[in-house]
């Protein structure tokens, strides 16, 4: 099996295909942003954060409060609108995907030049490092052959089911516009910028053919993926991921940011030990940039995706000050239990851990006779990535705990969130998440106006086929989003009491 969470916050979307579980990722955009902060930082600063390990023997800028202590009405306008007929489209086709068998890709011959690169790196790696040499041939995919490999991943991990869900949750959440494909998406932002990558079920790692990076290119992508295999090989990541499962997407998002962080820190710094300033120059000189149509969900996708290198990043940078190598080692068995504790690496250190917030089953009472699709956790990461544009910076510090469910009766949908937050952040969140909603975000691609009323403590929105309440109880705050208005009311009915 190759999945991946780079980030299971909202809906397990094939993006775990393509970066962190089994399935460990190095891609262009990532490698030119890294370049640049080094020759920013002058280089000088990230090697001396990293220090060698003995060689083994073998967010936004704060908004203005609305006034809510009377109930007022307003008209809001979509900030993005196009003419749409009919119900948003709640149901997908996602697209076919050949049932054949793949080939073995293991079987692929190693690559001479990428061998003798790899001889050179990795004692670098290993003294940085400090963890036992693993023997690994690396091999070479080309752009066809890496769409066949990341299609057979999708017909064995990611069903049309999923698929189907995934599109329904993030068009309840208004991140996904009409006719856009959440797979399609995922792919064309990966896909083409794909560099390399480890496969821990095969054990291998390859490099992706066709790139214009050139030898600097080559050096970065066995640094950052000989970290993986030596992650693997010492702490067995898939068995990690495992125990963790899949019921918590936050902590599973935590991991990768840890397996990636890690990879990065290592991987940076001994890129930087063995590549020529020419060869830098040559990649740097090189336009390997993918112009891409706008799009808010692949924008978020992209957000996404970072945080499991940048976030990750500054986490291990925080660790190793504080305790060095081991202590980064040390934390694949004493895992960061959230995304919270990835951004602000001092409530790992303290060992604060999330509550357990637990939503009510709403499938025996005000949804009696529907389906429970599915019961997760956001996260502090993600919900500061949906929200935090409307608040201050930082509200994720102030993240205490999650959880969300999915509902489903026909073609009737409804997503249901219970967050909670310290109690100053609780505010900050109320009038971030009621900017949010007022501002018609739940659903910025239809043409017309909502209707939107705010309270002191409940916001109502309703659109045709599109409805929502948020309401706080303390340091609980609440978001309820379906496409049936009497639904949505009958829920936040139950749930506030």
């Amino acid at each position: 099996m190759l999945t991946v969470a780079v980030f299971r916050g909202v809906g397990e979307f094939v993006f775990r295909i393509l970066v962190g579980r089994h399935f460990r990722v190095v891609w262009s955009a990532l490698l030119l942003a890294l370049l640049l902060a080094l020759l920013l930082a002058g280089c000088s600063g990230a090697e001396s954060t990293v220090v060698a390990s003995p060689a083994p023997a073998s967010v936004p800028t704060a908004v203005p409060t609305l006034p809510v202590d009377d109930a007022v009405v307003t008209q809001t306008k979509p900030a993005v609108a196009t003419a749409t007929t009919g119900p948003a489209p709640y149901k997908t086709t996602p697209p076919e995907v050949s049932p054949t068998p793949t080939p073995d890709w293991s079987t692929l011959p190693p690559v001479p030049e990428a061998e003798a690169v790899l001889v050179e790196v990795a004692p670098v790696v290993l003294e940085i490092r400090g963890l036992p040499a693993v023997e690994i041939a690396p091999g070479l995919l080309d752009r066809e052959q890496l769409a066949e490999y990341l299609l057979g991943l999708i017909a064995a991990d990611y069903p049309p089911e999923e698929q189907q869900l995934d599109a329904l949750e993030w068009t309840l959440l208004g991140l996904l516009a009409p006719g856009e494909d959440i797979l399609n998406l995922q792919l064309e932002l990966l896909g083409a910028d794909i560099l390399g990558f480890y496969d821990q079920d095969a054990k291998t790692m390859y490099v992706i053919d066709g790139g214009d990076g050139g030898m600097a290119m080559l050096k970065f992508v066995l640094t950052h993926e000989y970290v993986h295999a030596l992650q693997d090989a010492a702490f067995d990541l898939g068995a990690i991921d495992d125990r963790i499962g899949t019921d918590n997407g936050d902590a599973l998002a935590a991991f990768t940011a840890l397996v990636e962080g890690d990879a990065t820190a290592a991987g940076v710094v001994a890129f930087y030990r063995v590549v020529t300033t020419e060869e830098l120059g040559e990649f740097l000189a090189a336009d390997s940039a993918t112009i891409m149509p706008p799009s808010r969900a692949r924008d978020f996708l992209n957000d996404l995706l970072d945080f499991s290198y940048t976030a990750g990043w500054g986490f291990v940078e925080a660790l190793l000050t504080a305790g060095g190598w081991d202590l980064v080692d040390a934390a694949y068995t004493d895992l960061p239990a959230s995304t919270e504790q990835i951004i602000y690496p001092d409530k790992y250190l303290a060992r604060e851990l999330p509550e357990d917030v637990e939503l009510p089953d709403l499938s025996e009472s005000a949804l009696d006779g529907w389906h429970k699709l599915r019961r997760n956790v956001m996260g502090a990461f993600f919900l500061e990535l949906l929200f935090g544009e409307f608040g201050p910076v930082g509200l994720a510090s102030g993240w205490r705990g999650d959880e969300y469910a999915i509902y489903q009766d026909g073609m009737d949908n409804l997503l249901v969130l219970k967050t909670r937050w310290d109690a100053v952040v609780a505010d900050e969140f109320w009038d971030a998440a009621t900017l949010f909603v007022q501002g018609d975000w739940l659903d910025s691609f239809s043409a017309g106006a909502a209707r939107t009323v705010v309270a002191s403590d409940l916001v109502t929105w309703d659109r045709e086929f599109h409805s929502a309440r948020l309401f706080r109880d303390g340091n609980d705050v609440y978001l309820v989003v379906g496409n049936d208005s009497a639904v949505v009311e009958r829920v936040w009915e139950q749930l506030r009491g």
